[in-house]
């Protein structure tokens, strides 16, 4: 996934996380805070998720799920004309599954994380071995072998059909 999409996903997670908190009635930023305090009704509104999640006037054209789901709220809450306390549980239950899928998510996440550093730690374990059993072979050939080998080898190497690169 590129940097773009993933930061991309990011502020979508912001938006919705200020959608859930401008639901509960419980925003963050001080205007709204304030709006709260006066008594004044929060609206649901893109301009207010995008103050809620700290994000510039405009931002949440780039996000077609948060605008739906600002929609789809809207609409539940239109067609009661007062939010209900079932609308809001159906809300909280619906978020809290959300929720424990993400729990579950990142968990797997880890869990992943885990088991790719154990197969590095192998992976390093094997080369090792793999270098120790090189160097025990190696010591098994007896000095005057040895010189003889790379001798050898380089005649060999020198003997094949192999065409050098000529320009």
């Amino acid at each position: 996934m590129s940097l773009r999409k993933i930061k991309k996903q990011k502020t979508a997670h912001e938006f919705m996380a200020a959608i859930n908190r401008l639901v509960d009635r419980k925003p963050t930023c001080r205007e709204l805070k304030k709006k709260l305090a006066d008594g004044k009704p929060l609206k649901l509104n893109p301009t207010n998720v995008e103050k809620e999640a700290g994000r510039g006037y405009n931002s949440t054209k780039n996000h077609p799920s948060v605008l739906k789901e600002i929609e789809r709220i809207n609409a539940l809450v239109s067609n009661t004309k007062e939010v209900s306390s079932q609308v809001l549980e159906n809300l909280k239950a619906e978020r809290k599954e959300k929720n424990k899928e993400i729990k579950k998510l990142k968990e797997n996440i880890k869990n992943k994380n885990t088991e790719l550093e154990k197969l590095k730690r192998v992976n390093l374990i094997l080369h090792a071995h793999c270098r120790e059993l090189t160097s025990a072979l190696y010591n098994k050939i007896p000095q005057e072998e040895r010189e003889g080998l790379f001798e050898r080898s380089v005649t060999t190497k020198n003997e094949s059909n192999i065409i050098p690169f000529k320009d």
